[in-house]
């Protein structure tokens, strides 16, 4: 029986990892989509923060971008699944 107990909680354990990695990937491309849109380039992104909201857990993703060769700007994006909940960009100067 512990036996089965703890195949249980490996297989739970590699269940949410595996949730996890999806959605990073699901941030990278909704990234991707937002500095296609915008015509930047997107440099990276990276996870900043995990909470638990009304809905399930929101993912706060940093977001590094260019406009040209020369500048660099942050903006934060929070997804809740596939969805993204909330975008902030930074002030930026014109080209």
């Amino acid at each position: 029986m512990s036996e089965l107990l703890w195949l249980l909680a490996v297989a739970i354990g590699l269940f949410i990892f595996w949730r996890l990695r999806q959605q990073e990937e699901w941030a990278r491309l909704a990234a991707a989509n937002l500095c296609k849109q915008q015509q930047l380039q997107l440099l990276e992104v990276a996870l900043v923060k995990r909470r638990l909201g009304k809905g399930g857990l929101i993912h706060r993703y940093a977001l590094d971008f260019s406009q040209s060769a020369d500048t660099r700007y942050q903006a934060v994006f929070e997804m809740q699944g596939r969805k993204m909940v909330s975008v902030e960009w930074p002030v930026m100067r014109d080209i």
